[in-house]
């Protein structure tokens, strides 16, 4: 099976297992944007908690969320501010 037929299928997945979450939870759905600058963590810091990440090879460089790491990585956002 093709990675990207692999990344689709998980991607799918999680969707579904959010939207089944949010409806068990009686919250409606609504498109959300996030956004983080990453002004609040230390230079070559991890991004947690506000961040959950496929390996440990993430760090803050730059005002950037930027992974070490060669392979297929992703970063999730975890934690949203109000507002």
């Amino acid at each position: 099976m093709k990675m990207a037929t692999i990344q689709a299928m998980v991607i799918a997945a999680v969707a579904m297992l959010a939207a089944a979450e949010a409806r068990a939870a009686d919250v409606p759905l609504v498109p959300q944007t996030q956004r983080d600058d990453f002004s609040g963590y230390s230079e070559g810091g991890e991004p947690t908690p506000a961040w959950r990440t496929t390996s440990p090879f993430w760090e803050v460089h730059g005002g950037s969320l930027i992974s070490e790491d060669a392979g297929r990585e992703f970063a999730v956002f975890q934690k949203c501010p109000p507002g």
